[in-house]
């Protein structure tokens, strides 16, 4: 990767802030822009803005579980959000 070529673009969401830290740290020192968020609500609203190219994301979260609660509110958004992001996030989910 030279100096133009942007970063891939990371959002890692955890509850756990020392799970979410350290993957972001991890992957921050690996060549990625990586950005630790530690609920579902933060990190739907993080993906609208950031408009990562992975979310890796914690199943089980005190407020989403990081499946049906943030895919719903991109599909309830649809005008905002999925017809604004032509390509979808690939997403891995971690528990």
């Amino acid at each position: 990767m030279t100096n133009s070529q942007a970063k891939p673009k990371v959002l890692v969401a955890d509850d756990e802030r020392v799970i979410a830290d350290t993957l972001a740290i991890i992957l921050n020192q690996s060549g990625f822009e990586a950005t630790a968020v530690y609920n579902g609500e933060k990190a739907v609203e993080t993906a609208r803005t950031l408009r990562p190219d992975m979310v890796i994301s914690d199943v089980i979260m005190t407020d989403m579980n990081g499946i049906v609660q943030p895919t719903t509110e991109a599909l309830e958004s649809k005008k905002t959000f999925l017809e604004d992001n032509s390509q979808f996030p690939r997403k891995v989910m971690i528990s």
